[in-house]
This record gives C-alpha cells, structure tokens and sequence, in this order.
C-alpha cells in the first residue's frame, strides 16, 4: 500500500511539473519606457525584459509609426550580460504615436511569444493598449541547435 501511495504522489508531482513547464513562455515583464508612456523627447533606446531567456538569432524589437509603418532602425540586440532582456537604440524620433513590437523565442521551452504596446512622444493620444500573443510553435526551417 506504501508503494502505491509513493507511486501515486510522484506521479501526481510529475504533472504539475509538466503542466508549469508546457505553460511557461518569454512574457514581458517590464520595459523602459513603460507602455503607454507619453516622454517629451525620444528615449535614447527602449529595454524590454521578459521572464524567460532568449534565442537572440530569433528575437527582435520593432518600432511603428502612427500609420504602422515599420521604421528603418539598428537591429534589436540581446544584453550581452542577461539573455532575459533586449533593447533597441530608436536614435531621433519627432513627437507622435508610435508602437514598440517584439517577437521573442523562449531559448528555454522553444515557444513564440508576441506583443505589442504605444509609446507617445509629445502630446498623449487616447485609447492606446498592450497586447500579446502566445504561439506553440516557432515556424523554422531546420532545428534550433
């Protein structure tokens, strides 16, 4: 009877272990600026840092305009010292509305994980918000080695 109980508890273990790990992805957990920060002049670069580390070939910060128009910029980077965290170096931007967008793989559980939120420099626009998005799988041709 002690061996089932034993059995029984390591197997109950076992899937709440598994259950944490299918429902663990790289959610953001905070970034500088904030989102839906209003700044009276351009942030010299905007950090994102998200709960899981990142695969860096696979991740990327993106800048919209108000007419969503992808921005020319530097490439996003990954903090060389902390593989949790990303930023992007805008360089000069007028005032207006803009969307900071990120596509980051969890290094982690190999999940997708993409979101997006407004920043405002200049006059504050109304109705902005965050928003992400979760997807099982990464499309890659090939493996991730």
């Amino acid at each position: 009877m002690r061996r089932i109980l034993v059995f029984g508890a390591a197997l109950l273990a076992l899937t709440f272990l598994s259950v944490s790990v299918v429902w663990a992805h790289a959610n953001l957990l905070r970034s500088e600026p904030a989102p839906n920060a209003v700044l009276l002049t351009a942030p010299d670069e905007i950090r994102l840092w998200f709960s899981e580390p990142l695969e860096p070939d696979f991740s990327r910060i993106t800048l919209r305009d108000a007419n969503g128009e992808t921005l020319e910029l530097p490439p996003s980077q990954l903090e060389p010292s902390d593989p949790f965290q990303m930023f992007i170096e805008p360089g000069a931007l007028t005032d207006g509305l803009y969307t900071v967008a990120w596509r980051v793989l969890s290094s982690a559980d190999g999940h997708e994980t993409r979101g997006s939120f407004p920043l405002t420099i200049g006059t504050a626009v109304v109705g902005a918000g965050v928003s992400t998005e979760i997807e099982d799988e990464f499309p890659v041709d090939g493996a991730l080695i």
